[in-house]
């Protein structure tokens, strides 16, 4: 059980569904939580030291019809008037240097929606701008 700090926690129908976002501290005011997608989109809007940040944590299944699905709910909720953290598992590639394949690389749908949703809510990538050239993911 995590101890260090709030944690908000979503399951969904499926065993391999769940997403979490937890804290380090106890010094955050949930103002909002909604489990979008049970175990694979979770949004809370909380306050931190004085701001106002809305936090979303993803798991994206990886069949194409469900990501498109959930990445049209992802857009909706990215469009706020403060802060914004996106985190997760995207199951989508969208640059050749996030992945390992001998194969040419080719932008699906899913990951041309991806590219613009992050586009126009202006995220960083943060992992991306501390390390531009490295092959960084998870396996």
């Amino acid at each position: 059980m995590w101890t260090k700090g709030k944690c908000i926690i979503s399951i969904g129908e499926d065993k391999a569904d769940g997403v979490g976002i937890f804290f380090r501290t106890h010094d955050i005011v949930i103002i909002r939580r909604r489990d979008i997608i049970p175990g694979r989109l979770l949004m809370i809007d909380c306050l931190y030291q004085g701001d106002k940040y809305r936090i979303i944590n993803v798991y994206t299944a990886p069949e194409a019809r469900k990501k498109t699905k959930l990445f049209k709910r992802l857009r909706e909720l990215l469009m706020v008037g403060y802060k914004v953290i996106l985190s997760g598992d995207f199951n989508t590639v969208t640059a050749e240097n996030d992945r390992y394949s001998t194969a040419p690389f080719r932008l699906t749908t899913e990951g041309k929606h991806l590219k613009l949703i992050n586009e126009e809510a202006k995220l960083i990538d943060t992992c991306r701008s501390i390390n531009p050239f490295g092959l960084e993911f998870t396996r």
